[in-house]
């Protein structure tokens, strides 16, 4: 029987359908975070509105010029950005969540006040509701951080995944269970005025398992309107997966793309006419607007490679051979049925229009994904998924977990000490160097802290209003953030010692030195998996220590994979802890 409904909620009852109106968030003193985004987008925004003012001319009280009134023009989005960000900390202090239920829309809102955000979703496609904490509202299956345990929200699936709808975060699953089969209840209810589909399931309700693992949605049959070409005889699949066209296979990006070119066209056609005039600030506007056209070019480029790339998938002897080709050249991968994890389809990091682009996944057991196809439909990379993976005989994650692989040899290249003494062992991690170690975070900040160099001494060259100097520090911030950070990935060193049924860390690099203590039997697991960073879409693996209570440990992000898996390896039977631990990693 399912269980009532909460008297926290309050129930109004709609012409078509019903809202239900939760309580204010209990989130004790993490409440007090909201503080972080209002300050911030205060000052963003009130930074934003100094700034067009300045730009545009209208704080010197002079003649006001079309060329600087556009120029002012383009803080109008950094404003919109900065009263979002105020809006989130509201939300965060003293909001609450509304669920709305009709016949025929599903609708989420976040509301403070006055202040009220709301999406919404058709429940036509509507498969499931998903309670779990926020391991399960986000792209991967990471670890949930310990002060984020307690609390959960519902995700709502739909057909098309890429456009599931996040329900009420930041409550106890107590409140949300009800809640979720209730309207689960409902749904299947309005469902049977009509005749339903057989492949067509009941909405239900899945709750988030221990270890994060959500059931995948499995398509055996291929989507009518697929175009991709399967090959098959006695050993061999072959799946031809042709070019969407650019309109379609864009995401409308495309139309994007076109937009911001059409929009900074128009404002450097207005900085070319005020230069022929003789007037000097159209020089500053229209080295301004180059960044635009960067972007806008970027934006094309990306949707024409998306529309017009094909791919070949093949599983020929138990390997997967993966050709990709398109605007940028092609691109060969091959993997063995061994060294591949799972085979599903995910959100590619990009979005849309506010909605996740999807793609088809292969994750590998050491925690690398590798993204393929990224923009095709939600059905389509399903039923891709599931050929590849039933051809691989690879059983999804929700069939079974892949615990860390231990590597007992340390790798070739290896510059780690290993010292073993009576009572355990010592390994000491030196520098990997700024060029290897930092994974390309380094040519990266040169390249951005360069253009800013150049950007900068022309912007004074020509004489720069103060309010657009100002901004432009916060590009000279990020960029000595990135090379900051790119020279303390590449000259920290670490030394990691078991002695007896102690691990102790001591890190050092360019912010200092840290050191920890655990005792062995305080320890859940150590092993290797992803630390949140992303070079070429492909996550940066680190050497993660996870204690029976508390927060993971992650360091040396960044290193050699094989390397960090040999380095768990030695810790792990330093400290004898079983090969078949809980594998949180």
């Amino acid at each position: 029987m399912d269980q009532p409904l909460p008297p926290e909620i309050q129930v109004t009852d709609l012409p078509d359908g019903v809202r239900y109106r939760l309580p204010l968030r209990q989130l004790g003193w993490w409440r007090l975070f909201g503080l972080v985004p209002l300050a911030f987008g205060t000052f963003f925004a009130g930074f934003a509105i100094f700034w067009m003012l300045g730009a545009s001319g209208l704080l010197e009280g002079g003649e006001i010029s079309w060329p600087r009134m556009l120029f002012g023009l383009f803080a109008v989005p950094f404003i919109a950005g900065g009263l979002s960000i105020i809006g989130v900390g509201l939300f965060i202090l003293a909001g609450h969540s509304e669920v709305e239920l009709t016949r025929k829309t599903l609708r989420a809102i976040e509301a403070t006040g006055p202040i009220r955000w709301s999406r919404k979703r058709s429940v036509e496609k509507l498969r499931r509701f998903v309670v779990g904490s926020a391991r399960a509202m986000g792209k991967d299956h990471h670890p949930t951080p310990e002060f984020l345990s307690e609390f959960a929200g519902i995700k709502a699936e739909l057909e098309k995944t890429d456009q599931w709808l996040l329900l009420a975060p930041g409550y106890p699953r107590a409140l949300l269970l009800p809640l979720a089969n209730e309207m689960a209840r409902l749904c299947n209810l309005s469902s049977q005025t009509a005749p339903v589909p057989a492949e067509q399931p009941a909405v239900r309700v899945v709750e988030e398992t221990d270890q994060g693992v959500i059931p995948a949605l499995e398509r055996p049959e291929k989507p009518a309107d697929s175009p991709v070409l399967l090959e098959e005889d006695a050993n061999s699949l072959t799946l031809t997966v042709p070019p969407q066209g650019i309109w379609r296979g864009s995401h409308g990006l495309i139309i994007f793309a076109f937009l911001w070119c059409g929009m900074t066209t128009i404002g450097t056609a207005f900085a070319i006419h005020s230069i022929i005039h003789g007037d000097a600030d159209g020089w500053f506007v229209l080295l301004f607007l180059l960044i635009f056209w960067v972007i806008g070019i970027g934006l094309l480029l990306g949707a024409i490679h998306m529309g017009r790339r094909r791919a070949v998938l093949a599983v020929v002897g138990g390997r997967l051979l993966v050709l990709q080709s398109g605007l940028f050249g092609s691109k060969r991968r091959e993997w063995g049925r061994e060294e591949i994890a799972d085979l599903c389809t995910g959100p590619s990091g990009m979005e849309v229009n506010d909605k996740p682009v999807p793609e088809l996944q292969v994750y590998l057991p050491k925690g690398e994904k590798v993204g393929l196809l990224g923009g095709r439909s939600e059905e389509e990379l399903q039923w891709l998924a599931t050929v590849l993976r039933r051809a691989l005989k690879i059983a999804s994650r929700s069939e079974t977990d892949s615990d860390f692989e231990e590597v007992t040899e340390q790798p070739a290249g290896s510059k780690v000490v290993r010292e073993e003494q009576a009572g355990g062992i010592t390994l000491t991690v030196p520098p990997a160097g700024i060029w290897r170690g930092s994974r390309g975070l380094f040519v990266m900040s040169l390249c951005w802290c360069a253009f800013m160099a150049f950007f900068s001494a022309v912007t004074l060259g020509a004489g720069a209003p103060l309010p657009f100097l100002l901004f432009s520090l916060l590009f000279w911030g990020v960029g000595i953030a990135m090379l900051l950070g790119a020279i303390n990935m590449g000259r920290r060193r670490a030394v990691l010692a078991v002695v007896g049924n102690n691990l102790m860390v001591l890190q050092t690099g360019l912010f200092g030195s840290k050191r920890q203590h655990w005792d062995g039997e305080d320890l859940d697991d150590i092993c290797t998996g992803p630390s949140g960073l992303a070079m070429s879409n492909v996550p940066v693996l680190e050497l993660q220590i996870h204690p029976k209570k508390g927060s993971k440990f992650g360091l040396l992000a960044g290193r050699d994979d094989n390397e960090l898996a040999w380095l768990a390896t030695e810790l792990r039977r330093g400290l004898r802890i079983s090969p078949e631990a809980s594998g949180e990693c």
